[in-house]
């Protein structure tokens, strides 16, 4: 590599952040335990209390994973721009980075439902996530899942719809580098307008609403690191992020009292919390073993998210197929075996990728 070139894997940080890593790897392992709670619930014996945990988890993190990947590209393209990256560096970086394990996560699922099915007969299958049709896989190669109308997700893939999102989220903000620049960032409102409001510009017929919703929560993750110095130059500002994790904790807590879908009004509210909680500053030298154990988490975050769904439900139907009815014994595999895969996909997979492109 020569002295000027722009390694694919670049970032405004000196190494890396140990707040992130530990955030994104607590939102996989939060969107997983929801998702997992679900299939073990599942032809079990559990009792309805335990349906009130389930409201802490799922697609609240979701969303902060959205705002995460809108701070960390925005961090990684200004490095790039600084460094003399142009489009063609970016849409590498960003293809290295995302292609390969969605796509061993999508043959993960379709290898899925040919083992069960194989296995444990089709009939024994855990009515979560259920198979579409052949178009439906022709979505997933295309990343295409619940971006436009009528692409549906396919059966163990389906929590992958928002990594579909961001991927043409990653395509729009290839613009930023091209024409906007730096000092015309704000004029990136204006498309943050437009899709959020999708009927000024007759979109409804085409995207999702949720894709629309979900490109306002990246350009907050983008946004705040942007001004990062302008917004922690306020006094306000310094000190609702100091307090930020016990804002989204009083936040999470709350769907103990509401119902789901009147928080769910307040998603944008929940946005700005994850924005505030990247804007706290980092606890000064960590040491090693924190440093070890959130690069483990940071690593393992796209795997968990991206194999949860095929571990799960291959191991929920071979549950069913043996008729294991406690929830606690089949919450409890359905952990271990996505802890299982997640970690051999980020030491065969995960980590010599990112080695490799951190390299180049």
């Amino acid at each position: 590599m020569t002295g000027h070139a722009v390694p694919l894997s670049s970032s405004v940080y000196s190494g890396r952040s140990v707040k992130v890593d530990y955030l994104r790897g607590l939102f996989a392992i939060f969107v997983a335990l929801g998702h997992l709670y679900d299939m073990a619930r599942l032809n079990s014996n559990a009792s309805g209390w335990l349906d009130v945990p389930r409201t802490l988890f799922g697609t609240n993190w979701v969303i902060g994973f959205v705002v995460i990947s809108g701070f960390l590209i925005e961090a990684s393209v200004e490095s790039m721009m600084k460094r003399g990256g142009g489009v063609a560096r970016y849409v590498k970086a960003r293809a290295t980075r995302i292609a390969p394990l969605y796509y061993v996560g999508l043959a993960a699922a379709l290898s899925t439902e040919w083992l069960g099915n194989l296995a444990f007969g089709v009939d024994a299958r855990p009515a979560y996530w259920l198979p579409g049709g052949s178009h439906a896989v022709i979505g997933q190669l295309f990343l295409l899942q619940n971006v436009i109308h009528g692409v549906g997700t396919f059966g163990a893939f389906a929590a992958t719809s928002t990594v579909a999102f961001e991927v043409w989220y990653y395509w729009l903000w290839a613009l930023r580098i091209k024409f906007f620049k730096q000092r015309a960032l704000p004029l990136l409102l204006l498309a943050a307008v437009l899709l959020l409001t999708p009927k000024a510009v007759r979109l409804q017929s085409s995207l999702t609403a949720d894709f629309c919703l979900f490109w306002g929560y990246w350009l907050i993750g983008s946004y705040a690191f942007h001004y990062r110095e302008a917004l922690m130059s306020s006094k306000g500002v310094r000190l609702l992020a100091r307090h930020s994790y016990l804002l989204l904790g009083l936040f999470m807590a709350s769907y103990l009292i509401f119902p789901a879908p009147v928080l769910a009004k307040k998603y944008w509210l929940l946005a700005f919390l994850f924005a505030l909680c990247l804007l706290k500053e980092e606890r000064p030298d960590p040491s090693p073993s924190s440093r070890r154990f959130a690069t483990l988490l940071g690593d393992a975050s796209y795997p968990v998210f991206i194999m949860h769904g095929p571990a799960g439900i291959l191991a929920a139907w071979g549950l069913d197929a043996w008729v294991v009815n406690d929830f606690y014994l089949r919450y409890a595999a359905l952990l271990g075996v996505t802890a299982a895969v997640s970690l051999i996909v980020v030491f065969i997979l995960e980590r010599p990728l990112m080695k490799w492109r951190r390299r180049v």
